[in-house]
């Protein structure tokens, strides 16, 4: 006969033998097909910028918007590096609508709005 604590250990095994099957939902490739046309948008208009900086010079004096692409690519590439752990933390859907929503402030700011 068997004890509790043997089903247990039996339990542990057999977790430990049967890898963890990922389910994928159709929703996450809706939400990754809006992640990918916010990237695109977001990197739109800070190419676009680039290609006519006289209105973000006009807008913040001073600042560069040759700089602006460093920065931009430079914060792209640092936030590959934890897309996984936010995700993982938070879930798809608020991973995505924050990245949706530091796009929007971050597209606002590019455009130049005045008195900011």
């Amino acid at each position: 006969e068997s004890t509790n604590g043997d089903n247990a250990n039996d339990d542990n095994n057999n977790t430990l033998k049967s890898p963890i099957q990922p389910q994928v939902y159709p929703q996450r490739w809706t939400q990754l097909a809006y992640l990918s046309l916010l990237a695109l948008l977001s990197d739109w208009i800070c190419f676009s910028v680039a290609a006519s900086p006289d209105g973000f010079e006009h807008a913040y004096p001073g600042a560069s918007a040759a700089n602006l692409i460093d920065i931009f690519l430079f914060t792209n590439v640092a936030s590959c590096f934890f897309v996984t752990d936010v995700v993982s933390k938070f879930g798809m859907e608020k991973a995505i609508k924050g990245a949706a929503g530091i796009m929007t402030v971050g597209c606002l700011l590019r455009s130049g709005i005045p008195d900011l």
